[in-house]
């Protein structure tokens, strides 16, 4: 079970457009920070930033309250530095992985869904991001 406190402060981001941008946008930063030290979890976690992005921008809805609020508690919980144990730690970004891996397993479903409903959309060009073989 999510403790109350980060499940509250989900809910609340959920409501709050600016936070919950901030928090996607700072969970974002230190998941590619991270990279080498969450491989594990990295993609899967982006794939929920993306997910909650794409419903607090009204793109996709289909995802019940229930799985925005764990997926955006494992994000809180992942930026938060002072968790259970710290990050400054040589370990401090295991619970962190093990708590977002718990969340991932249960909305595993809503984010398969997510995945394939995203390989379906239509991105313009002007809005794609660069890959490093392409010259600007």
């Amino acid at each position: 079970m999510i403790d109350s406190r980060l499940k509250d402060r989900a809910q609340a981001a959920l409501k709050d457009k600016t936070l919950l941008n901030s928090l996607l946008h700072e969970a974002t930063v230190k998941a590619d920070a991270n990279k080498g030290k969450i491989r594990s979890i990295w993609s899967h976690l982006k794939a929920l930033a993306r997910m909650l992005r794409a419903w607090a921008g009204g793109q996709y809805r289909e995802v019940p309250w229930r799985s925005l609020v764990g997926a955006l508690a494992a994000l809180i919980y992942f930026v938060n530095p002072f968790d259970l144990v710290p990050d400054f730690l040589i370990v401090g970004l295991a619970d962190d992985a093990l708590f977002v891996g718990w969340v991932l397993a249960s909305v595993q479903t809503d984010l398969s869904k997510f995945l394939l409903w995203e390989k379906t959309i239509v991105i313009p060009p002007e809005t794609r991001p660069r890959s490093s073989s392409e010259t600007p």
